[in-house]
């Protein structure tokens, strides 16, 4: 590995971990704001930190302009669900929980796409499947929230399809371009979350929470990690990015005194081992179903 390729998964080291501690800190701000005002304050701060970028570049975007507005909608309704679930189920279980999202989406499309995988596979949904189960608590009927846990497995099924339509804008625009152009397009749609009386309602200690969000907590990880993907294979970069719920538990753990049970920590293990072996497997060649 040379300096440059080192570099770029250092980067994606950072992206990983300023992701998952933003997950804690909105678990902080919940205290004074609700999950969808969030959103609205994150992504619209996160639109005016972005939109010198995009008066710069003045990259166009043609017509995949509904592609990058669909983007941002989605990066809307990803955060909102992962959001609505950190109360519930706590910010480490959700983070985790999320991350499975586009392992499993990825599975289903391989093995019921009409090509054939190695056995390893229906072992590694099973393995993410259990680890699921342990995060979620499954093992203490009081404390096992099926809502908290289907929002956070949505909001990583949103995750996977903002993932697979960025990727194919990607081959014909620069990441930097759709990235930037569809912050911008969720901030739009973000007014509307927006508090009105947001100055009223932040304690002044507080606030500088609520600027992480927009910046650390979005534009800042995501401009990294385009950077990352442009000095380091992606396959190496996606090891890196497990790094995220692991953050965001540590965090949560920190600042939140959410600690994780024994076995929930298990089970994030688990999910991020699912998650590996799903995104390395390939198809068998010559076969198909």
């Amino acid at each position: 590995m040379n300096r440059t390729q080192l570099a770029g998964l250092l980067w994606a080291a950072l992206s990983s971990v300023l992701f998952g501690a933003s997950l804690t800190v909105a678990g902080a701000v919940f205290e004074f704001l609700e999950p969808f005002e969030v959103i609205g304050v994150r992504m619209v701060m996160a639109g005016v930190l972005v939109l010198p970028v995009v008066l710069i570049r003045r990259e166009p975007m043609g017509s995949d302009w509904p592609r990058v507005i669909g983007v941002g909608a989605l990066m809307v309704g990803v955060n909102l669900a992962i959001y609505m679930a950190i109360p519930r189920i706590g910010v480490g279980p959700a983070a985790g929980l999320q991350f499975l999202g586009p392992a499993l989406i990825v599975a289903w499309k391989r093995i019921f796409g009409g090509l054939r995988y190695p056995r390893v596979m229906w072992g590694a949904v099973a393995v993410g499947l259990l680890g699921a189960g342990l995060l979620g608590k499954a093992w203490i009927i009081e404390s096992f929230d099926p809502l908290g846990i289907a929002l956070a497995l949505l909001s990583g099924a949103g995750l996977a399809t903002y993932l697979v339509i960025a990727e194919d804008l990607n081959t014909r625009r620069s990441a930097l371009g759709v990235t930037s152009s569809a912050v911008v397009a969720s901030a739009l749609l973000g007014v509307a979350l927006f508090p009105t009386d947001l100055v009223e309602r932040v304690p002044v200690e507080s606030w500088w929470l609520v600027l992480w969000l927009g910046s650390f907590g979005l534009v800042i990880p995501m401009l990294i990690e385009v950077t990352a993907l442009r000095t380091a294979p992606s396959e190496k970069v996606g090891i890196v990015l497990t790094l995220e719920p692991f953050a965001a538990a540590v965090t949560a753990w920190a600042f939140l005194s959410q600690a994780l049970h024994p076995l929930q920590a298990t089970g994030m293990a688990l999910v991020v081992a699912a998650v590996l072996v799903t995104g390395r497997l390939r198809p068998i060649e010559g076969t198909q179903t």
